[in-house]
Parts: C-alpha cells; sequence; structure tokens
C-alpha cells in the first residue's frame, strides 16, 4: 500500500513496522468510516477510541462461515476507571442499538446475531438482548453475525450499537473492516450439478 494511500484512509497515527500498518483511529461517524475508505486492502486490528463512552472498540477481522453468512469479531476494553454493563440486541425493539455490517457500495447488513461468552441475542436460542458487564483494562470479544451475499468480498465498516449503564444508545463506526476471509467449506456450491449420464 502506497503512503499516499494510507493517509487518505487513517485519521491518526501511523506506524510501519516489519512490513505491517499498525493504525490507531479517532472516533468517528460512520458517514465519515465508509467514506475514507480509499482501498480495498485489509488493515489489520482496526481500532476506535470512544473518549466519551471511555470504551476502545478493536477489529479482529470477518470470515465467511456459511454461503451467504458472515462473522465478524471485535474486542471492546474499559479503558475507563469505573467497571462498565454494556447491552446487545438485534431484536427491532432495541433498533436503535442494531449492529450494522457495511460494504464498500454502502450497503448496510444488520446483525442476525451477537454473542459474547454465554450472552447471545437472536438466532434461535438467543434472547431479545444481552447484558455483559466490563472490568476495566480487560479486552471482551464480541461476535456478530450478518446475512451478506456471496459476491461482497470486502467491508467498508462495522457500526457497532450498544446501550450503555447510564441508558444512552450509542453507536461506534470502526471503519476499513477490509476483505472478509473465504472458509473454504463455505464457498462450495452445495447444489453441485448432478453428473452427466451416459445415453
Amino acid at each position: 500500500m502506497q503512503k499516499s494511500v494510507v493517509r487518505e484512509v487513517l485519521v491518526a497515527g501511523i506506524a510501519f513496522c516489519c512490513g505491517a500498518v499498525a493504525t490507531s483511529i479517532l472516533s468517528i461517524s460512520l458517514p465519515q468510516a465508509v467514506a475514507q475508505r480509499a482501498s480495498r486492502e485489509t488493515l489489520v486490528a482496526q481500532s476506535v477510541v470512544d473518549d466519551k463512552m471511555e470504551l476502545k472498540f478493536e477489529s479482529r477481522g470477518c470470515q465467511r462461515i456459511k454461503a451467504t453468512q458472515v462473522s465478524c469479531d471485535i474486542l471492546v476494553t474499559n479503558i475507563g476507571k469505573e467497571r462498565q454493563t454494556l447491552r446487545f440486541a438485534v431484536s427491532p425493539n432495541y433498533d436503535p442499538i442494531r449492529t450494522n455490517a457495511i460494504d464498500a457500495s454502502g450497503t448496510v447488513y444488520t446483525a442476525q446475531t451477537i454473542q459474547s461468552g454465554s450472552g447471545l441475542t437472536g438466532g434461535s436460542k438467543g434472547g431479545e438482548y444481552f447484558n455483559i458487564s466490563l472490568a476495566t483494562g480487560i479486552p471482551t470479544k464480541i461476535t456478530s453475525t450478518f446475512e451478506i451475499p456471496q459476491e461482497i468480498t470486502n467491508l467498508g465498516a462495522l457500526d457497532v450499537g450498544y446501550l450503555n449503564n447510564g441508558g444512552g444508545y450509542t453507536k461506534t463506526a470502526i471503519p476499513n473492516i477490509g476483505t472478509i476471509a473465504s472458509n473454504s467449506a463455505s464457498t462450495k456450491n452445495p447444489c453441485p450439478p448432478c453428473p452427466t449420464r451416459n445415453r
């Protein structure tokens, strides 16, 4: 990746080490996040700090786990001095905090499930929402799944929604998610053509 492209993509903090790009990105709105995705190349471990909520969000990438199903992992870290409780939901009743994935063309895909440890919302076994309690300084993994067509191979951003312990609806956009990793089993044709019979 050329330096000129990197400067357009990143908001702040660029460091080159052993051929990799390490970044630290300040809190950014969703339209900016999608607009600033100037490259389709994958930038590993994009991070966003929400100073107001005292939370750090770090993308750990997305993987296609079925033909049209994509799983995305993020790490959430409480960088404040007090324990925080966050609520995640996929129910329409919690529409302001539903997490979305956005592809390079701006198409939005709403999370079908969100999980962290034993907490699960959505799907046949999940509840309407779940809460997690975050101790300070300890990263916690959150996994969201989306229905995304197989021809979509890149994501421009993840827009992570949650309800904080103060009762406020909040969303934080993580830009430059990049390439959706391929799972060979998920990309196989589920209905292969029948072999031709000799007549």
